[in-house]
Order: structure tokens, then C-alpha cells, then sequence
């Protein structure tokens, strides 16, 4: 027998499973939430109970 018996094949360097997609996933800061904008539908993170994001609102300055 020769040293390439013992060895693996493939090393894996990875993760593997399901995991492995959301491996850098983060948890949310504490009281924010994933909230849709009213005006533009776009998702932003805040943790007020306004639904208007702050591009909306920077636009709705702008405008006044």
C-alpha cells in the first residue's frame, strides 16, 4: 500500500448542504424589521411605523 490510499480523494474547502447558500445571513439588529414601501414598493429595513422609505421621503422634501 502507498500513501495515496490513505489520502482523500477531494478536499472539500465549502460548505456543504443547504446551508451552504445562506452561510451569510446575518440576524437582524434588534426591533429592526423587512417592511415594503407604500410609495415604491421597494423592501428596506426600519424600525419605525412609517412605510415610506427614505428615498420616498427625501423626494417628498424636495418637492415641498
Amino acid at each position: 500500500m502507498t500513501d495515496k490510499d490513505d489520502k482523500p480523494l477531494m478536499e472539500r474547502k465549502g460548505n456543504i448542504g443547504p446551508f451552504s447558500n445562506c452561510a451569510s445571513i446575518r440576524p437582524q439588529k434588534e426591533g429592526f424589521r423587512d417592511v415594503i414601501c407604500d410609495i415604491c414598493d421597494k423592501v428596506f429595513k426600519t424600525d419605525m411605523d412609517v412605510y415610506i422609505c427614505p428615498s420616498c421621503q427625501e423626494k417628498a422634501k424636495k418637492s415641498t
